[in-house]
């Protein structure tokens, strides 16, 4: 990969070794290996080096854990190693309501316990408001069967039938289907907090759960 790089690195899930170089030019990255063992190097571009003359290429080396606040205080854009993805926006404010409850319980199995709670209390009237919907919807099925039998031979005067019915009565088709597509990108950012935050790796919780990270 040739370009202006903050910074290169070999990483995996809890951990990287990044090279940062400290001058702002033109370089090529190249990454290979096998099973075993992994190579990369970071080379500057071309450089004439007169006689008597001395230059000087500085570079740093990190070879940590990949914790948010750790990355953010370090600078360099280490942080955006930590991706998650689509769910970005919700999920680093997730991350940060978890240490926030751990900082108190001093036990992740708690805080994260504690975390969903606060999202299905967050959640709780859009819920109840797609249960009425749905418990509605369930109340009109005699009269939708009996429209589609009645006009099973005209699909036109069957829509405009139906639609007078959810009119009449207040519903929603969609009402019972709003609460759960809200809730989907909350719950995947939540997931994919604890897919790849460190914090969990080797966190005990209770009895035998004594790594939240493992399967």
């Amino acid at each position: 990969i040739q370009g202006v790089f903050d910074w290169v690195a070999y990483e995996g899930t809890y951990f990287m070794c990044a090279i940062i170089p400290e001058s702002k030019s033109q370089s090529s990255f190249v990454m290979q290996g096998n099973e075993d063992y992994a190579f990369t190097q970071l080379a500057g571009s071309l450089d004439t080096v007169a006689p008597g003359e001395s230059k000087v290429y500085n570079y740093r080396l990190f070879y940590g854990p990949k914790k948010l606040s750790l990355l953010k205080k370090i600078g360099y854009n280490l942080d955006k190693s930590i991706d998650f993805g689509w769910f970005d926006v919700i999920a680093k404010p997730t991350l940060a309501l978890l240490n926030f409850f751990y900082d108190y319980v001093k036990n992740y199995g708690i805080a994260i316990i504690l975390v969903t709670i606060i999202f299905k209390a967050l959640f709780w009237p859009i819920t109840q408001k797609g249960l009425k919907s749905m418990k509605n919807m369930q109340k009109l099925q005699p009269k939708m069967v009996k429209l589609k039998e009645k006009y099973k031979n005209d699909p036109q005067a069957m829509n405009r039938e139906v639609m007078s019915l959810y009119k009449t009565y207040k519903v929603n088709p969609l009402g019972g289907c709003l609460p759960m597509i809200l809730q989907i990108p909350v719950f995947f950012a939540l997931y994919k907090v604890l897919l790849l935050c460190i914090e969990l790796r080797h966190a005990p919780f209770m009895l035998w759960i004594n790594d939240l990270s493992a399967p």
